[in-house]
């Protein structure tokens, strides 16, 4: 069994924002050679807008409901026995600023390294501790490949290791028997809601601007399949309509052809 702890914290986003950490933080937990601790019995947190009435999204979702990990985890009800254990602090703020060295042997001056940090100026080492625990203290936000530098045979092997991160197969299983019922298909994911408060710049995009950049891109004659926490009946996608004669939405297809196969779940709520 792998021997030590290490403590991460979850982002505080929703599933996307999560996944990424989870990610990062199995990619320490690899590097380091210990188990991953995380905050497992906190479900995620809802959509902005839920697609699901309250009476049929069942019990929430966690992290180990819906997702893989290929490592080894602490489960939730043996932290508070870890826990206890001597512990080392690590302050890592805001992962998405920094640069995780994983090779021992490279230097801060080494020029890959300095082009791959694009004017980060803060590098980490995977911690190294003799204390049972390791706890890493910061927002864990960043895209895994933006985060590790490593030489090319390690770094082959981090990201194997990362890419284990996946859905169950229950979910695996529904999903693609979804897509292989559309045949083949573009998507779009289109989110409107939470990010046009947050970022007022969003907001100023048009749904006519939306349908146009679109048009530009994938073919209007195919059909075209929209990803979005926004109701189908929403004006937003009136240009879409009249651009795009073959439109599905993804919430239609689940919630309705595939109603039974999706609340046949484990879990089936928004993140699931």
């Amino acid at each position: 069994m792998t021997s030590g702890v290490l403590r991460f914290e979850r982002d505080i986003g929703l599933l996307s924002n999560i996944r990424m950490g989870v990610e990062v933080g199995v990619g320490l937990a690899f590097l380091t050679g210990r188990r991953l601790s995380l905050p497992f019995e906190e479900p995620i947190p809802p959509a902005p807008r839920s697609s699901i009435s309250a009476a049929d999204r069942g019990r929430t979702a966690g992290v180990l409901d819906l997702l893989e990990l290929p490592v080894e985890v602490v489960p939730p009800e043996e932290w508070p026995t870890v826990q206890a254990s001597r512990t080392e602090m690590v302050e890592w703020p805001v992962f998405g600023q920094m640069v995780c060295v994983c090779d021992g042997d490279v230097d801060t001056s080494d020029q890959q390294l300095l082009d791959f940090a694009n004017g980060r100026t803060r590098f980490v080492r995977p911690p190294q501790s003799d204390a049972p625990v390791v706890a890493v203290h910061g927002r864990p936000l960043s895209f895994y490949s933006y985060f590790f530098f490593a030489q090319p045979a390690l770094r082959r092997q981090l990201h194997a290791v990362i890419r284990g991160v996946r859905p169950r197969r229950p979910y695996v299983e529904v999903a693609a028997k979804i897509a292989t019922g559309l045949g083949q298909f573009n998507a779009l994911h289109l989110r409107r809601s939470d990010l046009t408060i947050g970022i007022p710049a969003y907001g100023e995009v048009t749904p006519e601007d939306v349908a146009r950049n679109v048009a530009s891109i994938l073919p209007t004659d195919e059909l075209l399949l929209v990803c979005s926490e926004v109701d189908r009946a929403d004006p937003l996608f009136d240009p879409l309509r009249a651009r795009f004669r073959r439109l599905v939405f993804a919430n239609d297809l689940i919630l309705s052809d595939h109603r039974g196969d999706f609340f046949s779940l484990p879990r089936h709520e928004d993140n699931a």
